[in-house]
This record gives C-alpha cells, sequence and structure tokens, in this order.
C-alpha cells in the first residue's frame, strides 16, 4: 500500500448524488467521512446566537472543512471528502493537501433536469430543514441562472487522476469500478 493515505475527493454540482456515492464507497473503504454540508450546519449551529457571525458560515465552513481534511491527512488516515468544489476557486485549496496524499476525484454528472428535480424534492425536507441549509434559495438561483452554477459541473482543475460517474440512475461506471479505479491509485503510488 501506499505511504501516504489517499484522498478521495467526490465533486459535482449540488444534487448530482455526491452524499449518497461518497457514502456508499465509504461503506467498502472505511475511510474517515467528510461532507461539506455538515461544517456548515456545525458552524450554523456554534453561531446561531450569535446573528452577525451567521453570514460568515458560508466561507468559514470551507475553512474548517479543509483543516480537517488536512490535519486528518497529517495524523496518516485516508479521507472520502464529498462537496460541490469550484473547478478552479476550490483548486488552490485541494492543491495544498496533495503533497500529504495520493488523490482522485470522483466526479459526478447528471442531466440538469434530474439535479434540479433532485434539489426541488429534498428542499425543505429531513436533516434539509435545518435552517443552514437554504436549498429553496439555490433551487431558485439554479433556475433563474444556471451560469452561476456552471462552475460545478467540471471537475477540479487540478492533475491529478479523475472519474467521471454518471448518476443519474444508478452509477456509470458502477461501484465495483469506481472503487477498482481508486485502489490502483493506491497501488500504483505504493
Amino acid at each position: 500500500m501506499s505511504q501516504k493515505p489517499l484522498l478521495v475527493l467526490v465533486t459535482g454540482v449540488p444534487g448530482s448524488g455526491k452524499t449518497t456515492l461518497a457514502t456508499a464507497l465509504n461503506e467498502r473503504l472505511r475511510f474517515a467521512l467528510l461532507s461539506r454540508d455538515d461544517f456548515q450546519v456545525r458552524l450554523w449551529n456554534l453561531w446561531q446566537d450569535q446573528p452577525d457571525l451567521l453570514p460568515q458560515v458560508s466561507r468559514a465552513h470551507w475553512a474548517a472543512y479543509y483543516a480537517t481534511v488536512d490535519a486528518l491527512l497529517d495524523m496518516g488516515v485516508s479521507v472520502v471528502a464529498e462537496g460541490s468544489v469550484h473547478t478552479t476557486r476550490g483548486a488552490g485549496e485541494i492543491a495544498a493537501l496533495l503533497p500529504k496524499a495520493d488523490a482522485v476525484v470522483i466526479h459526478c454528472t447528471v442531466p440538469k433536469a434530474v439535479s434540479h428535480e433532485r434539489f426541488r424534492v429534498r428542499a425543505g425536507k429531513g436533516r434539509r430543514l435545518h435552517p443552514a441549509y437554504t436549498d429553496a434559495e439555490n433551487f431558485r438561483q439554479m433556475e433563474e441562472n444556471p451560469a452561476r452554477w456552471a462552475h460545478f459541473e467540471q471537475p477540479v482543475a487540478l492533475d491529478i487522476p479523475k472519474l467521471v460517474v454518471e448518476t443519474g440512475s444508478g452509477y456509470q461506471p458502477g461501484l465495483e469500478k469506481i472503487l477498482s479505479f481508486i485502489q490502483s491509485r493506491a497501488e500504483t503510488c505504493s
């Protein structure tokens, strides 16, 4: 096996199935699993009694997310990290992690109609009832200004192995092939 831990980045547009795929992968990999959304909720919970801090949650949760990935990699822990990553803006934070880990990107794609429907259906339901989630507003923006979301449609612009997975109906390629892709990265770096 590799001397470095493995970093599996699961990316894609909102509603592309990142969380579901990351969870399925991690059931087999047994790495630390980090969801960007969870950091948003936790910071909102910490700051909910300080309304002047709430507008900072959107920026601060990304810093906390990457700092946690960094700390785990420093400890030699492999990580599955999922979240919608801007194709170029997120590259700097991820590039800083690369000396510490062997990395792959699993980028989820889905037809816009499917991601929009998933986003619409999940808005305000289950854990998404939490006030940190702005699904209804984000859905409105997706419909009115689709270009705003285009920077999530492509994998992060870094020279690391990438696998694009279509998630509209199951996974193409299938879960076993995705796991083989991840394992091959670990083997080529050992």
